[in-house]
């Protein structure tokens, strides 16, 4: 999970085949599906930093500017996690 919350896009491909592997690991098993669910909000997260390089949700609070393609996303639900 710490992966997921960094804004380095090798520490999310590494956190995509973690859960990956977690979820093969466990196919079948009680376990499966978190690690599933997991796995869908780790797609989620790596997505936001593959367009944008950071989370755009952090930009106020560090007293980053948003730019002008990342103030719409700004404004749709989830989009802070």
């Amino acid at each position: 999970m710490p992966l997921m919350h960094k804004e380095s896009l090798a520490d999310h491909d590494l956190a995509v085949q973690t859960f990956e592997a977690l979820v093969a690991q466990t196919a079948g098993t009680e376990r499966a599906g978190n690690y599933e669910n997991a796995l869908g909000f780790q797609y989620k997260h790596r997505d936001i930093i593959l367009k944008f390089g950071r989370y755009t949700h952090r930009n106020e609070m560090l007293a980053r500017s948003s730019t002008e393609e990342e103030r719409p996303l700004l404004t749709q639900p989830g989009s802070r996690f």
